[in-house]
């Protein structure tokens, strides 16, 4: 009976039986009888990043976890074979999934603003990679107008990527964030990259609110300058001024306890320069 020269050499358990067959060979490493002379440590089909023999997002998501997560490096996921694996591999296997694309893009602007952040490019990007660094309570919501978009929070720093992303929002956050890199890649390499921060000032709902005695909130500061933080009442006249004077950009904690105020709705203006938000407070006696 030759029925061992026709069996698949993956199917044999046993390691005796693996080396009597001519064609199969024993891998102690791996526990599996393998044909002879195939060696997935040697095999490669780039961009297979997962070895599911496709190429497709899950091979990106594997990039992902590795940059991520930390996970073991994977094989076969070096695409442009510069020794590291990272956003630019990504963006060689979105070519091979959506195809080469004609307009790469040459540089991207990143806008920030208070619970936002916005791109614009001359072209199409293969990926982009942020660290944000944050307080401890941080939220993000990524845009789902990407291929993949995923980020990782540890204490108070955020990392994320997304992977061909198609609008100019990029993520939302009701959260403070500095942004402490970004890099920016298509198949051709990274590209240049800025980043501009309107003066924007922006204050947290006040708590409690409606109030007595006093009422406590956020201001939150995008570029350090001249600030004004002040009370009116509802016929514009000034009731009070929390601070005024030079502030650098930041997170401050404000409180307003009114002295010799009657009930009523009062409002918080908030000014930086160019830039105004204002709030409407309820003080009940």
């Amino acid at each position: 009976d030759d029925h061992d020269d026709h069996e698949h050499c993956d199917e044999i358990t046993d390691e005796t039986e693996c080396e009597a067959s001519d064609h199969c060979e024993w891998h102690a490493d791996e526990m599996a009888c393998e044909d002879h002379g195939h060696d997935d440590d040697h095999e490669c089909m780039f961009g297979d990043v997962n070895s599911d023999e496709e190429i497709n997002v899950q091979d990106i998501v594997a990039i992902l976890s590795y940059i991520l997560d930390g996970a073991s490096e994977p094989e076969c996921a070096d695409m442009n074979q510069d020794i590291n694996v990272d956003v630019l591999d990504i963006v060689v296997i979105v070519d091979i999934i959506l195809g080469q694309r004609s307009n790469y893009a040459t540089s991207a602007k990143f806008t920030k603003e208070s619970n936002k952040m916005l791109m614009s490019s001359d072209g199409s990007i293969g990926a982009i990679q942020m660290t944000l660094n944050h307080g401890i309570d941080f939220t993000i919501e990524l845009t789902n107008k990407a291929m993949i978009a995923e980020y990782r929070t540890n204490g108070l720093a955020t990392e994320l990527i997304i992977v061909n992303p198609t609008e100019e929002i990029l993520f939302i956050t009701d959260s403070y964030y500095n942004i402490e890199e970004i890099v920016a890649a298509t198949t051709e390499g990274y590209i240049e990259t800025s980043i501009t921060t309107p003066n924007v000032i922006a204050i947290s709902d006040a708590f409690p609110n409606p109030f007595n005695p006093s009422t406590s909130f956020n201001v939150n500061i995008e570029n350090s300058g001249f600030i004004s933080v002040s009370i009116y009442n509802i016929n514009g006249q000034l009731v009070d001024i929390l601070h005024e004077g030079e502030m650098n950009a930041g997170l401050y904690n404000m409180t307003w306890k009114p002295n010799n105020v009657s009930s009523g709705v009062y409002i918080l203006r908030a000014v930086s320069e160019g830039y105004m938000s204002t709030q409407k407070l309820t003080l009940i006696k």
